[in-house]
């Protein structure tokens, strides 16, 4: 993270942010593409980055619109490379998704997205979405093991209802 993401993060002033970077003992990192340093824990730099990749279907999880992954759109942008925008208060006929669409997260990737939503004791999930370099039936079967383990913890019955503009209530 930046300094200014620790900012947003925390909700505290860039100088207050900064204190707390070196009062963790956080070492700064040049990141390519970023302008500004981002800063990491010393067992991040002793570990090395994790490879790049998409991770076992099973791990695959959905990634709420307000989960720190995805509430900072730009840091999502920047890091993640996914372009992401909550549509709940965007007028139907403008959403290009859908009105509560999650992300999809695999491995250290963010892969697609999914609209998801709770209905009388059931998780309905209908159209989803891949991102552009990530094949399909690979981003469809991660979706649905994510969505599998979603409707296990909610304690409700997942339910399939794919639309072509998704579930837009």
């Amino acid at each position: 993270m930046t300094v200014a993401d620790f900012a947003h993060h925390y909700h505290v002033s860039r100088a207050d942010a900064g204190q707390g970077v070196e009062a963790a003992g956080l070492l700064p990192v040049a990141v390519e593409g970023w302008k500004d340093l981002a800063y990491v824990t010393p067992e991040t730099v002793e570990r090395g980055a994790p490879e790049p990749g998409l991770g076992p279907v099973s791990h695959a999880r959905l990634i709420g619109p307000f989960d720190p992954l995805l509430r900072d759109r730009g840091r999502a942008q920047r890091i993640f490379g996914f372009d992401y925008r909550f549509e709940a208060y965007v007028p139907r006929d403008q959403r290009i998704y859908g009105h509560y669409v999650m992300g999809l997260l695999s491995g250290n990737e963010l892969i697609g997205r999914a609209d998801v939503r709770r209905r009388a004791g059931e998780l309905v999930v209908g159209q989803t979405w891949h991102e552009p370099g990530v094949r399909r039936r690979s981003a469809e079967a991660r979706s649905a093991a994510a969505a599998a383990t979603l409707a296990r913890q909610l304690g409700v019955q997942m339910v399939h209802q794919p639309s072509e503009g998704g579930i837009d209530e």
